[in-house]
């Protein structure tokens, strides 16, 4: 019975050992940005000063805000999306389309939310770029976040072509190319993550006729705090014919 228990021990340490671990980003640079709010209380403008941090993974670039202050949490994924390079300037709430190629989404998981932009940019190739955020604006400070995404592209019954369809850097692939996912690296103890560097690429005559059909886009974080985790994730959908 010893020799089986030092058998399945030593199993199990190996088994332990080969399951790699990804190390948790470093930031390439920190820098103190000055955001400023109207005070939930008094009403009144009031500003603070906090602690952007920028990583690089994997050919996506990433943000993290030390935000405390939940009055300050929405102002910091405003100022996340801007320099993502939203056309709203990181409008935080859903607004009317302001261009054929322009989307934006939000959704909540409780008190965890998940913002998300795409903008069709007409070139050739057509390219649909955009950014992504999640965050925490409930009490106390996140344990962690994990921003995710997928994109599928569905083509027209018998439509092959899709080897110059070009997903974003860092992506895992199908075989096929109709589709891709992208996790990040934990962040730990902090409310406000985000994510810029999502490019699709395809040629435009891949929108004809008995072509790509939609590209849709699905991406949120897994926001944990105090063992229970909150999976909110935006939808964004382009159709052809509208949009493309």
């Amino acid at each position: 019975m010893k020799k089986l228990f030092c058998i399945l021990l030593t199993l199990v340490l190996c088994v332990a050992i080969a399951v790699p671990v990804v190390a948790a980003p470093q930031p390439i640079s920190s820098e103190v940005v000055e955001l400023t709010v109207q005070d939930s209380q008094t009403r009144n403008i009031v500003t603070g000063d906090f602690t952007l941090n920028t990583y690089y993974y994997n050919g996506v670039t990433m943000f993290t805000f030390d935000v405390e202050d939940p009055d300050f949490r929405m102002a910091a994924m405003q100022y996340l999306m801007g320099r993502s390079g939203d056309p709203t300037h990181g409008g935080y709430l859903p607004l009317p389309r302001q261009a054929s190629g322009y989307q934006n989404d939000t959704r909540s998981d409780g008190s965890a939310t998940a913002y998300a932009w795409k903008n069709l940019i007409e070139s050739a190739p057509r390219v649909i770029e955009g950014g992504q955020s999640a965050g925490w604006f409930g009490t106390g400070t996140a344990n962690s976040i994990v921003l995710h995404q997928r994109i599928v592209v569905t083509p027209s019954s018998g439509f092959e072509r899709t080897d110059r369809i070009i997903h974003p850097a860092g992506n895992t692939v199908s075989n096929d190319r109709l589709s891709s996912t992208w996790r990040s690296p934990t962040h730990t103890n902090t409310n406000i993550a985000g994510a810029s560097g999502t490019t699709l690429q395809f040629p435009r005559s891949y929108l004809g006729q008995g072509s790509i059909n939609t590209v849709s886009f699905t991406e949120g974080g897994d926001i944990t705090i105090n063992n229970r985790t909150h999976r909110p994730s935006t939808f964004i959908r382009y159709n052809n014919g509208w949009g493309l």
